[in-house]
């Protein structure tokens, strides 16, 4: 049978034996009382939540809910945004220091759109961008 030991609720290590009891001779109390009796299709990594072992994680806005990996949809929006800002700001700053504001705004509005040409237009874009933010993460 397999048992794992499990670390901040993962399994760090695996091991398969006949007799649990030949673990605890091994180990010390502290260490034996963190390995429990395991599926078969778990392995090092897996998440051990409430007596069920999941798979590893499959990203970063996930949590377990009802013994099952969940998107934290919200989460992952409110990044996404905060990533787009981000570059927004990052694009317009190294233009801006070169004094080619037109440019960079045609590289980073979508091209279903017409590019803004002027810095007023670059903050109402990051504006929105904001709201939208704030949005998601009320």
């Amino acid at each position: 049978m397999k048992y794992a030991r499990i670390v901040n609720g993962a399994v760090s290590e695996v091991y398969d034996v006949k007799d649990p009891s030949q673990l605890a001779r091994y180990y010390d109390p502290s260490v034996a009382v963190t390995i429990v009796a395991m599926s078969d299709e778990a392995d090092v990594g897996w998440v051990y939540s409430g007596g069920t072992f999941l798979p590893p994680c499959p990203g970063p806005y996930y949590s377990i809910q009802n013994g099952s990996w969940v998107e934290d949809v919200a989460a992952a929006q409110a990044a996404s945004i905060t990533a787009r800002l981000a570059e927004l700001d990052k694009k317009c700053s190294r233009e801006a220091e070169d004094g080619n504001v037109d440019s960079v705004m045609a590289a980073v509005v979508d091209s279903t759109t017409t590019p803004p040409t002027t810095r007023a237009m670059m903050a109402a874009q990051k504006q929105a961008l904001r709201a939208q933010l704030r949005e998601i993460t009320q």
